[in-house]
């Protein structure tokens, strides 16, 4: 794992922590300081294995993305969307700003 792609999972992470977004995964409903503790756990748990910033996305929060308990974001207009998508999404700005 480079050094940019561990930057770029650290910042990920931040992302969800102070995104202000509400998290749910099936019943249970998560703040984003209580998402990024856990995608930080799983980060450190596979950080030896994961190649790039994308895998990270697939990897600690592609599983918990599909089927009817999927990890879900809800926005501040009401939408909700993946886990999955969120990050790719918040991935692909943070590049561009960083050119």
């Amino acid at each position: 794992l480079s050094a940019a792609d561990d930057t770029t999972i650290q910042h990920l992470v931040s992302y969800v922590r102070h995104s202000g977004f509400e998290y749910r995964h099936g019943a249970e409903r998560l703040d984003g300081r209580m998402l990024a503790h856990t995608l930080s756990r799983e980060y450190a748990a596979i950080r030896g294995s994961v190649r790039s910033a994308e895998e990270f996305i697939e990897r600690a929060a592609g599983a918990s993305s599909s089927g009817a308990n999927a990890l879900r974001a809800r926005l501040p207009d009401g939408s909700e969307r993946s886990i999955n998508e969120l990050l790719r999404a918040e991935l692909g700005r943070y590049r561009t700003l960083r050119g």
